[in-house]
Order: structure tokens, then sequence, then C-alpha cells
């Protein structure tokens, strides 16, 4: 998973990374992660007291 940061996003004038950037991994298998829970976040400047995005709710799966 990657993101692009809201600054450079701006300054690049797009949200998305150039597919040249990932090519070369489109086939590569990176393993499996299991995923424990969803969590419903609001993405702001305020944060948790762990540097999380403030967690509205949270679904253990």
């Amino acid at each position: 998973m990657t993101k692009v940061s809201r600054p450079i996003a701006r300054l690049r004038h797009s949200k998305y990374l150039p597919g040249s950037y990932y090519s070369d991994y489109v086939d590569r298998d990176f393993g499996t992660f299991i995923i424990d829970n969803v969590k419903l976040c609001v993405i702001d400047d305020d944060r948790g007291h762990d540097g999380f995005y403030q967690t509205l709710y949270k679904i253990d799966l």
C-alpha cells in the first residue's frame, strides 16, 4: 500500500503514483497479511495519543 501526501499531491497535480515507480513489482508476491480489524477513521489533523487517526468505530474480525 502506498500513499501520496496531500502537499506532494498538490505539487505533482496528481494523487496517484506513476506506474513506472512500481511496474517492476507488479507480479511480485509480497506474501499475505492477516486483517484482524477494520477501523472507521477521521482523516484530520487531530490524532490519537498513538499518532494514528481518530477512530470513530472499530470492528474486530
